[in-house]
């Protein structure tokens, strides 16, 4: 059974653009490399890692470039970040991390009253750090302004409840997002709470 490459332990993938060929309009190079990999914590749980990293090594439009992934929507989308507005970020040269830990119970276990539900708590801080040329700037003649978390490297963190459901059927999680930094950004969203249905084998 193949898996989603932000799944797979390794991952590494090159593309080449040739112009002219299939009706690609720009010649490119492009490098992205994905590294995921859970560490078991004994009673204490396991923490999952995901890391990511990219390069164009050429001049490219919005369409071919990388996005740093965005999640406006009300649900949980693995390897997003869940306060970045779409195409918020935009890099030439980018790196992101996720760290979530999931504490299978261990701290709600210890409240009476929460422990009869069997919760499942779950903590998480992402990060995203880039840059982009200002020729990539150039090339976009839309009105909209590209920018890259050239800055600093943005972060958001949070926590979540998962194992929700009746009796064997425990599928549901909830997420409570904050963004951590580029605050004065316009149209920005400080705060989310995400939902979704998360299957475990």
């Amino acid at each position: 059974m193949s898996m989603e490459p932000w799944l797979r332990p390794l991952f590494l993938k090159y593309t080449r653009g040739i112009e002219g060929l299939f009706n690609a309009d720009f010649n490119y190079n492009k490098l992205q490399f994905m590294f995921y990999k859970p560490i078991l914590l004994g009673s204490w749980g396991k923490t999952l890692l995901n890391f990511e990293a990219g390069k164009n090594f050429d001049t490219v439009p919005l369409a071919l470039q990388n996005i740093i992934p965005g999640n406006q929507s009300y649900g949980i989308v693995p390897n997003t970040f869940a306060q970045l507005n779409y195409y918020e970020f935009v890099a030439d040269t980018y790196s992101t991390l996720h760290i979530e830990h999931h504490f299978n119970g261990k701290i709600l276990s210890y409240i009476p009253l929460i422990k009869k539900l069997k919760l499942r708590e779950v903590a998480f801080i992402r990060g995203a750090y880039g840059s982009l040329s200002d020729a990539s700037k150039n090339i976009n003649v839309d009105n909209l302004k590209y920018s890259a978390p050239d800055q600093q490297v943005y972060y958001e963190y949070g926590f979540g409840i998962e194992n929700i459901g009746f009796g064997n059927i425990r599928i549901f999680r909830v997420d409570f997002n904050w963004r951590g930094n580029y605050l004065d950004r316009p149209d920005v969203s400080k705060f989310g709470i995400k939902a979704g249905f998360q299957f475990g084998f």
